[in-house]
């Protein structure tokens, strides 16, 4: 993840409230667990398109660590 990236997630965050962050947070994990990847080489999807999902699936598990990192640091207790 960039850095420019990185500092346009946080301050989307700051503008959250906690019940949205949360939820937010929630979001990703959906977003994370649920990779296409392996279903889209076994079909025969083009390399390039491959790769393309395969960097969107990894920048929002960036995206996601990185949200439940400011979560935690305002003491938001994600999974209880």
């Amino acid at each position: 993840m960039k850095r420019t990236e990185r500092n346009k997630i946080i301050r989307w965050a700051k503008r959250l409230t906690d019940k949205e962050l949360e939820d937010a947070c929630h979001d990703l994990y959906m977003s994370c667990s649920q990779s296409i990847v392996w279903e889209m080489r076994e079909q025969g999807y083009d390399m390039q398109d491959i790769e393309k999902r395969a960097a969107y699936e990894n920048f929002m598990c960036q995206k996601f660590d990185l949200v439940c990192r400011l979560c935690e640091e305002r003491g938001i207790k994600l999974w209880a």
